[in-house]
């Protein structure tokens, strides 16, 4: 099976590890490209229009953040089977996303 990582998920861990770790530029683009590498994701391009649709869509079941909606969106449009994740309240919201969409959501503890 193929990892995959939409956008989405790039800019989050360029927002994440630039507050956490705090390196600079080329420092942060070479941190995030590495974490990408050594989970042996690939990028893949979506398109954002589909996206936002399938997000309104669900927005009144799922319940989650914009983000974690956005995130989850993008896995449905990326016709991923499971979504790997640290995020809580994803997980909390598995097994209504796994309903909603067939998208298994699997703590990213159990990899």
């Amino acid at each position: 099976e193929k990892n995959v990582v939409s956008e989405l998920t790039i800019a989050e861990l360029y927002s994440v590890v630039s507050r956490v770790v705090g390196v600079p530029g080329e420092e942060l683009d070479a941190l995030v490209e590495y974490m990408v590498e050594a989970s042996g994701a690939h990028l893949i391009q979506v398109e954002w229009s589909d996206v936002f649709r399938r997000a309104y869509v669900m927005a009144g079941e799922l319940k989650l953040k914009t983000l974690d909606l956005l995130h989850v969106s993008a896995a449905l449009v990326m016709k991923a089977r499971e979504f790997v994740t640290l995020d809580k309240e994803i997980i909390g919201r598995g097994s209504v996303v796994e309903r909603l969409t067939g998208v298994r959501v699997v703590p990213s503890q159990e990899r």
